[in-house]
């Protein structure tokens, strides 16, 4: 049996989830999340792309009949919410909204970095923070790990 989904050099395999009609594939590319739906055994392109500059997960799809993928999108400012979308090309629904009662995420920022690191290498940095802060060194921070994993 030969390969079902080839690899590809920048894309990161991170999930894959199976449904009756379709494969639900979880990729990162540049460190942005990206969800390819493929439909049946075709794999030579994705039905539905989705891909966002917040984190993307896969919900609680237990039905393998189900005609939709359950998907979540948050980020480090943002509380979870749960979209389906539907295989047949409908618009996204939101299912679940995760409740953050007085959290205001319009007063902080959320962005993307690329530093590099002492070999030369680039490494995506998420930086979070609350609006005004100074981001020259002078403000207090926390560093942790999300997930690494070395090949």
């Amino acid at each position: 049996m030969g390969e079902l989904l080839p690899g590809r050099a920048d894309h990161r395999l991170d999930t894959v989830d199976a449904f009756d009609s379709h494969v639900v594939v979880g990729t990162r590319h540049e460190a942005r999340p990206r969800i390819e739906v493929f439909a049946g055994d075709d794999f030579s392109s994705a039905a539905m792309v989705l891909s966002s500059q917040q984190v993307l997960e896969l919900g609680p799809n237990l039905d393998p009949e189900a005609r939709g993928v359950i998907v979540g999108r948050s980020s480090l400012i943002e509380p979870t919410v749960w979209e389906l979308h539907p295989f047949d090309g409908e618009p996204a629904r939101v299912v679940h909204r995760t409740q953050a009662p007085g959290h205001d995420a319009t007063a902080y920022h959320c962005e993307l970095r690329w530093v590099a690191a002492r070999d030369g290498l680039q490494i995506p940095v998420t930086l979070a923070y609350a609006g005004g802060t100074r981001l020259d060194g002078s403000a207090p921070a926390v560093l942790g790990v999300r997930r690494s994993r070395v090949l």
